[in-house]
């Protein structure tokens, strides 16, 4: 299984399996440092590698998937940027779909190289995109690839450590979220079956019996969800009820824990409000109690108003209780 000596120079290039057939697409010569288009297979069963149709454009890494009998490509880069609208490859040849993925928030995460570190993995006929925020269809929605439609469902990662995901994938209807924060490794398990519109239905949210509407991965795992140790924080510290929910200040993501992730989120939901952004808190507007609760959470100094200055004083106060310093709010407050 040697690889042509023509590609031995190609970095980047989007890997996918259809069947005993191993597919390299696109790339960037490292020598050139040219974006290519080509795409080479190779067939297990003669043991033989063949070059097949280019790509629709220079492309390169992305995430490529057998759905519906076709090759999918999607979340590729381009000279561009990202590609919104997957790439179909029948066998034959390929085609941009007309479908465009909802508008990115502000908020999506790139890494280093400037590309998208959202994760893609299939369902039954569909992607499922998880951690890329959308304004409209949250951080987990779906693209349907038998009618090319991109479709909205009730769930959302908010709350796990997105500007880390790992990886996703689907075993026996549960959708394993993997992120790897600064310390250890963050899990959530989601139950699928039944609650995504796979099987050609109304393109609006499903009713998964969440009587909010909205569930965040945390809560779907049910205790599942595994992380290394966090400093903990008292939950007899200024608590409010909303709606059963428990708010505990600084923990704005309901984990039980004051983490780095809470001053990071309350961070950029103030960068968002000083550049006149209407947005909520929350990636869904949908659970309006849990919202309400996540604002009370993020407002430590209860001046009326989310501010930088609630995010330092999560940050110390996270800071402080991870270094064993038993420190109070009013401590950190005051100091």
């Amino acid at each position: 299984m040697e690889v042509p000596t023509a590609y031995l120079a190609i970095q980047k290039p989007a890997i996918g399996i259809d069947q005993d057939t191993l597919y390299l697409m696109g790339g960037v010569n490292c020598r050139t440092d040219e974006i290519v288009s080509d795409v080479l297979c190779y067939a297990l069963e003669d043991d033989t590698w063949k070059t097949v149709a280019s790509l629709s454009e220079p492309s390169y890494g992305g995430t490529a998937l057998q759905v519906d009998g076709e090759m999918i490509l999607t979340l590729n880069e381009t000279e561009s940027g990202t590609s919104l609208s997957p790439w179909h490859f029948d066998g034959t040849a390929w085609r941009i779909s007309s479908a465009a993925m909802p508008e990115i928030s502000p908020l999506a995460y790139y890494d280093v190289d400037g590309n998208c570190r959202a994760s893609v993995c299939a369902y039954e006929n569909t992607l499922l995109y998880t951690g890329l925020p959308t304004d409209t269809y949250g951080d987990i929605f779906c693209y349907r690839a038998e009618d090319e439609t991109f479709v909205k469902n009730d769930y959302t990662v908010y709350g796990l450590s997105q500007e880390n995901l790992y990886c996703t994938a689907v075993m026996d209807t549960v959708l394993y979220v993997l992120c790897t924060p600064d310390f250890g490794l963050e899990t959530a398990l989601i139950p699928l079956e039944g609650n995504l519109p796979s099987d050609g239905g109304d393109s609006e949210n499903t009713d998964s019996g969440n009587s909010t509407g909205t569930q965040t991965a945390a809560q779907s795992s049910t205790n599942q969800k595994q992380t290394t140790t966090k400093p903990s924080t008292s939950k007899t510290t200024q608590t409010t009820d909303f709606d059963a929910l428990t708010v505990t200040l600084g923990d704005v993501d309901f984990d039980d824990a004051v983490t780095i992730e809470d001053a990071y989120a309350v961070l950029c939901y103030y960068s968002r409000q000083s550049a006149g952004l209407q947005d909520n808190f929350l990636a869904s507007d949908t659970f309006a109690s849990r919202e309400t609760a996540a604002l009370t959470a993020a407002d430590v100094d209860e001046d009326g108003k989310i501010t930088i200055q609630d995010a330092y004083h999560i940050l110390m106060y996270y800071a402080s209780r991870y270094a064993g310093i038993e420190i109070t709010w009013e401590a950190v407050l005051s100091a």
